[in-house]
């Protein structure tokens, strides 16, 4: 016997979520259905019996209490069990707020199976939907109403057959991004968000950073900002409206924000829109909404795909890819002087899908630039270009691996988002150059290893996009190795992975949010320095680099410098390196109070002697010193904006953001961003 039929509204094409089909089914022995697709979502529910159900190569033995998804346009197949044949519910919907909805129950293609003890409540949704399945705006409503209490039903302490528990973290930021969303024109705070997901507000600032890299008020400021933009660009509206329609009630306020988030002020910003002059270079909005960043999870791994395909046609022969950010522990700005260096990779970077072309083409596109659209060159037309923006990275890599003699035959398309803040100091662009050449090899088989790698990234670097860097970005990416420091003498690269045990701490990267490019900043300027004063002491004394001479040695010949400024950069070099040699020894010996003076030790130098910090950079890392429980702080990157690392104990980690948070945004006039981070792997090729 069976009972069951098919609804469609075609008028409700374009709603947030409605019901396609429903019915009830007592099914006959071993009957089956598919192999088929469906184009909508289903839901079905044994009430009672068994049978088994197969979605992308994998079985499930279900009887009643179990239910599974069928998403749409996937190959699925079920069947009835021949003894005990199962009698089931059944629900296809669709809309704008399906897959989103799914995602918060924890139901997903790769996890499709469900437990629920409240078949009566399921059967009674279903029984009201096929009760009132004749057109009409009363019964659309109706139904559409028991298809979110059916969904809710489920939602209400369901169990996933695969995994267990549903992912409450990665849950609760869902339910706050879809608030957020919903009520972002009023005038909502974070404590109304962390009270609507009932969550305290510090642990929802927690499930932010680690899954988004934002705190809760960034990512509401930022949506805000993107949907005043929106306005800005399509609208005649003035400011003070456009303000309230974003839930901003004083628009001096809402100025702010938006200068913070865009640089530029909203009517600014209206008028380059309006004459065409809108700098590419900007930092858009980088929160793509609803997206977690998982660490390169299935469902990281699936919106990339899924976005591959929207961008360049199909996924067919793309793979997805990942390579980390860094941040360096300490020893800066002693790579290129020939010295150590204590860098980690971070399980925040850079992810790619890519696949090989049959022609020469190239076709780049990033999620982060999103309005600079496909940016396309050839293998035949590898060279640095203004206007090629942020390509000149990957194009540069493929360029040094024909210089090194792997050349590239073929063209391809290549997909890039990333987590790391651009200008941070953490390596964007070392990231993207070290997963190109990660993508290279995998593709076309070359014969080089991880190390070889990073010093292409560095060549390319150097030799095409003009940033006189040293090794340790490539290479601390490149060989980057989970819950472990890599020390680096950068003058031979031989090199030894040290164990990172902080006890009872954690690292915390305070990003200062003023922008910096390596290129337009000084960097090239310091490098020159020290070279300039090692070719005046080599005249006087032979000497490799300045990673050679311990500070006696040094003392001994800065003389032979004759300049004042000059002598202050050579210092930095060579006491940096024995700091760094001494911040390793203390680390062995767990003696992390000595590590951290060092670190304190080490951006005294940069502020001092290398004069690469400013007052950004200053003012967290001081103020990160008044705060007890910070073992140590200091900037980390080539400075001149950029970020700070800082040590903290577990319980000051709170006390820690707040309180120099509060300071830095008081004194600088705009807020910083912290992340506590995690060390991990290198690159890789996600499966």
């Amino acid at each position: 016997m069976e009972r069951a039929y098919k609804l469609e509204f075609a008028g409700e094409r374009a709603g947030s979520l409605y019901v396609s089909c429903c019915g009830l089914s007592k099914t006959e022995p071993l009957h089956s259905f598919g192999p088929a697709q469906k184009p909508y979502y289903l839901i079905h529910y044994i009430l009672r019996g068994k049978g088994r159900f197969s979605l992308r190569n994998k079985e499930f033995q279900l009887s009643s209490g179990n239910g599974f998804l069928i998403p749409p346009e996937e190959l699925s197949f079920y069947q009835a069990d021949e003894k005990e044949p199962w009698t089931y519910i059944w629900v296809g919907f669709q809309g704008e707020m399906a897959e989103r909805i799914l995602q918060n129950i924890g139901l997903t293609v790769v996890n499709p199976v469900f437990c629920s003890d409240h078949s009566e409540e399921l059967y009674q949704a279903v029984k009201d939907m096929m009760e009132h399945n004749t057109y009409g705006i009363s019964n659309d409503l109706r139904r559409n109403g028991q298809l979110q209490v059916f969904l809710s039903v489920i939602a209400d302490g369901v169990t996933t057959q695969e995994h267990g528990e549903v992912d409450r973290a990665d849950h609760y930021v869902e339910r706050a991004i879809a608030y957020i969303r919903s009520n972002y024109c009023n005038p909502i705070r974070v404590t109304d968000v962390a009270d609507y997901v009932c969550v305290n507000r510090s642990y929802l600032y927690t499930l932010f950073k680690n899954a988004l890299g934002m705190s809760p008020q960034q990512f509401l400021t930022n949506y805000r900002v993107h949907k005043a933009m929106e306005l800005l660009r399509t609208t005649e509206l003035p400011v003070e409206s456009i303000a309230l329609s974003c839930g901003y009630t004083d628009p001096l306020v809402f100025t702010k924000a938006f200068k913070h988030v865009k640089r530029i002020s909203p009517s600014g910003y209206r008028k380059e829109v309006r004459t065409g002059e809108i700098n590419k270079n900007q930092d858009y909005l980088k929160q793509i909404e609803g997206t977690l960043l998982l660490k390169g999870g299935t469902m990281m791994k699936e919106q990339l795909l899924a976005k591959f395909g929207e961008v360049f046609g199909s996924t067919e022969g793309a793979a997805v890819y990942f390579a980390p950010g860094r941040v360096n522990l300490i020893g800066e700005h002693t790579d290129y002087n020939g010295g150590h260096v204590f860098p980690c990779a971070l399980t925040i970077g850079t992810y790619g899908v890519a696949r090989v072309r049959k022609d020469n083409m190239l076709q780049f596109y990033s999620m982060n630039f999103e309005q600079l659209g496909v940016i396309g060159s050839s293998l035949e037309d590898l060279k640095p270009e203004k206007e090629a923006d942020w390509t000149n990275y990957p194009k540069g890599v493929i360029w040094a691996f024909d210089k090194k003699g792997y050349p590239v035959t073929s063209g391809m398309d290549l997909l890039l988002y990333g987590n790391i803040p651009n200008g941070s100091g953490l390596s964007s662009s070392a990231s993207v150059e070290v997963l190109t050449g990660f993508i290279l090899r995998d593709f076309f088989g070359f014969d080089v290893t991880n190390q070889d790698l990073a010093l292409i990234g560095q060549y390319s670097e150097n030799n095409f996009n003009g940033v006189n860097c040293g090794i340790m970005d490539q290479f601390a990416i490149a060989m980057g190795k989970k819950d472990h420091a890599i020390f680096l003498d950068t003058a031979d690269l031989s090199y030894t992975y040290a164990p990172i045990h902080l006890s009872g701490a954690k690292i915390v990267i305070a990003c200062s949010n003023k922008k910096r490019g390596l290129g337009d900043s000084k960097y090239n300027e310091r490098r020159s320095e020290c070279e300039e004063a090692l070719r005046r002491v080599q005249k006087v004394k032979k000497v490799e680099n300045w990673g050679a001479l311990t500070e006696a040695e040094f003392e001994e010949i800065k003389g032979a410098i004759g300049d004042e400024v000059l002598e202050r950069r050579a210092k930095h070099a060579v006491y940096e390196n024995q700091r760094t040699i001494k911040a390793v020894a203390a680390l062995q010996n767990n003696d992390i109070t000595l590590f951290g003076k060092l670190m304190n030790a080490s951006h005294v130098s940069l502020r001092d002697d290398y004069e690469v910090t400013g007052i950004e950079l200053d003012t967290l890392v001081e103020e990160a010193w008044k705060v007890p429980g910070v073992i140590g702080s200091r900037m980390t990157g080539a400075g001149f904006g950029g970020c700070t690392i800082s040590i903290v104990k577990d319980e000051a980690i709170e006390e820690f953001i707040k309180q120099v948070g509060e300071a830095y945004e008081k004194k600088i006039g705009y807020a910083a961003d912290f992340y506590v981070v995690e060390i991990g792997d290198g690159p890789c090729k996600l499966k």
